[in-house]
């Protein structure tokens, strides 16, 4: 195999992976809002009302997140 076969090879692989790893960043990205908003309409829904900075809110959405895996 030529050497610019060889690259051409290898930067199409890389462009995958890149491609992948950028669609899988994105759906965690995705699921990560979908779980923080979860967390305060159940919240609200049980009366309390949340601040995005607010510890409980953090506390939520990562007992969501454990409990989701």
């Amino acid at each position: 195999m030529s050497l610019l076969k060889k690259a051409q090879t290898f930067i199409s692989i890389f462009n995958e992976v890149r491609a992948k790893n950028e669609a899988q960043r994105q759906s965690s990205n995705n699921l990560n809002v979908a779980l923080k908003n979860a967390a305060e309409m159940r919240a609200e829904m049980n009366g309390f009302s949340l601040k995005p900075q607010s510890v409980l809110l953090t506390l939520l959405t990562i007992m969501v997140v454990v409990f989701m895996q």
